[in-house]
């Protein structure tokens, strides 16, 4: 695992968490998240560091290597409860 990777990961938890949106929001980092669809009925987000390959050239046309990627998601069970009812995510906007 990169370590960049992990630290640019915990930046992203830290501003989440601080971040005022429409919802409080709690955000973890997780290396493998997990989790049961029936004890989701609050927001989970989960941050998660991973390695991504990626080879470019730079400007001087000198090839560069870059590893480091994060994953980013919004878990919550939502009931639909009938037409009108507007997007769930606006919550969050």
């Amino acid at each position: 695992m990169n370590a960049t990777a992990i630290e640019i990961a915990d930046a992203v938890v830290a501003a989440l968490n601080g971040a005022t949106l429409g919802q409080p929001v709690s955000a973890e980092r997780y290396y493998l998240p997990e989790f049961d669809l029936k004890d989701m009925d609050t927001p989970h987000v989960s941050v998660v560091p991973a390695e991504l390959d990626a080879i470019g050239r730079n400007f001087a046309g000198h090839l560069s290597q870059h590893k480091m990627a994060i994953g980013l998601a919004l878990i919550e069970r939502l009931v639909w409860t009938g037409i009108g009812c507007g997007s769930p995510l606006k919550l969050y906007l």
